[in-house]
Parts: structure tokens; sequence; C-alpha cells
């Protein structure tokens, strides 16, 4: 579990490195063009892959809350709705393109499905977390 969550930010740092090139390569005077446009290419494929190692960390939870008896199984249930969403939206993006009409209307749906998961995570923690 640790491991997901250290390889994730990992990858999201990496993601965010690369985005700051290509701010800085593109915004300056003389600006190499192909190399910004390169690094924010570089950075989004990455940020697609942070969502997908992000999803399996948030399976890994789910099938944890799931299958311990002092967990609420309903939270298990949310937050494998809120992996299957991020997992959905990293896959059909690296595949179908980010502007692809289908992920458009797919926005709305992700964006439910995982704050539903990570919300009412954070409350339960936060109202019940350590406590039986």
């Amino acid at each position: 579990m640790v491991a997901l969550r250290l390889t994730y930010v990992a990858v999201f740092v990496v993601a965010i490195a690369l985005l700051l090139v290509a701010v800085e390569t593109g915004g300056a005077p003389g600006a190499d063009a192909p190399t910004a446009v390169l690094a924010a290419s570089a950075a989004s494929a990455c940020w697609r892959l942070g969502l997908v190692v992000f999803a399996t960390h948030l399976a890994v939870l789910a099938v944890a809350f799931v299958g311990a008896p002092a967990l609420p199984t309903w939270l298990g249930g949310l937050l494998g709705l809120g992996a299957t969403a991020y997992a959905v939206d990293g896959v059909l993006r690296t595949a179908l393109g980010a502007d692809a009409a289908v992920m458009t209307g797919l926005v709305p749906v992700v964006s439910v499905c995982a704050a539903a998961g990570e919300l009412v995570l954070a409350v339960w923690l936060l109202a019940r977390g350590g406590r039986r």
C-alpha cells in the first residue's frame, strides 16, 4: 500500500516537473516551441500514468475495506467506484486522446464517481477513523 502511494506521488512529481520544463522552454524569449510541446505532451502522458497508479491504490484500499470486518463495506464499494473511474479516465485518455468527444461527456461522470469515494472516505476518517 505504501509502495503504491510513493509510486503515484513520484509519477505526479515527474509530471509536474515536465510541465515546468514546458512552461520554462515555451515562455522564454527565443522560446524553443518544439521542446515545450514535447515536454507538455510528456507531462500529460505521465499524469495519465499517475491516474492509473492512483486507481490501483484506490482499488487495493477498496479491497481492504470490503475484506475487513471492522470497516464499512459500503465505503469499500465507493472506493472501488472511484478506482474504476480513475482507471477508465486514464486508459481512455491514453487510447482516445484528451480531446475525444467521449471524454467531454465522461469527465463529469468520472469526477462525481471519484469524488464520492474520496470525500466520503475523508469524512469517515475524520468522524470515525480509528475508533471502534
